[in-house]
């Protein structure tokens, strides 16, 4: 357990690095609320049989997670399972990776490269997961997944680090419903994630999603340095169904739109 505390306190810290206005959220919801969870932390792989989704979540898996659900994104070639852990106050993992056998032998041919760089003893340890960009990329490289797959040229440019930490706001003594969150948060300044439409899901789905606008990056290449679109924070209420529990799964057409968010 003191590995996956280390692992989930890494993520969080490098996180923040990268997008500053998370942690200044954090901090503000912190001192209006009482308690800040955060509801699940998203990771993004590939299909290829050196980090598959079992492989890199090996580790996890060993101190206590669980998949509870698989999810198919048919149209962008993406597959995801969601992780609980036995201890309900720690993060969800929803990891998902790309089919990259639906793209051109280019595109394989391109990742096969970058694949081919990460150390074979690497993949299914806990240190994999904190190298965060275990290859050397030149730009061009980002472009050539970039045609073919917004999705893959994020993990080109970015590695293996979460693509979002999710609060979930069911705790929440004054901004529980995301309505509220959100007209706080634009008075605050901050920019939301617009695509698909400010609230993803609805009571009746028993879920409801929103997310700030994902932080531009400037990503260090092999060759220059280029601003892409990086991480952002989102925000999750979660219903009970009618069996009287609450609702833990994902609805992938909010999934959809959300992956939709880091595109450049």
């Amino acid at each position: 357990m003191n590995q996956l505390h280390t692992l989930l306190n890494s993520w969080w810290t490098d996180f923040r690095s990268e997008n500053p206005s998370a942690a200044t959220v954090h901090r503000l919801l912190s001192a209006k609320e009482s308690t800040v969870v955060h509801d699940h932390i998203a990771l993004r792989t590939f299909d290829d049989q050196k980090v598959q989704i079992d492989t890199l979540m090996a580790p996890l898996v060993a101190a206590g997670y669980v998949c509870k659900e698989k999810y198919a994104f048919p149209k962008t070639h993406i597959f995801a399972q969601h992780y609980e852990h036995y201890d309900a106050t720690l993060p969800k993992v929803f990891i998902s990776h790309l089919e990259s056998r639906q793209f051109s032998e280019e595109f394989q041919s391109t990742l096969g490269y970058l694949l081919s760089q990460i150390p074979k003893s690497l993949p299914g340890q806990w240190d994999f997961f904190v190298t965060a960009r275990p290859w050397k990329i030149p730009f061009s490289i980002y472009e050539t997944l970039k045609k073919e797959s917004a999705y893959a040229a994020w993990v080109s440019a970015f590695g293996f680090r979460p693509t979002h930490f999710a609060i979930r706001t069911n705790s929440f003594e004054q901004y529980s419903e995301l309505t509220t969150l959100n007209s706080f948060l634009k008075a605050q300044g901050f920019e939301l994630n617009h695509t698909g439409g400010e609230i993803q899901g609805s009571p009746e789905v028993f879920l409801e999603q929103s997310s700030m606008k994902a932080t531009e990056t400037l990503v260090q290449f092999s060759d220059r340095m280029y601003p892409i679109t990086g991480t952002y924070y989102e925000f999750a209420k979660r219903y009970s169904m009618p069996n009287g529990t609450l609702f833990n799964g994902f609805i992938t057409e909010s999934a959809e739109n959300l992956f939709r968010s880091t595109h450049s």
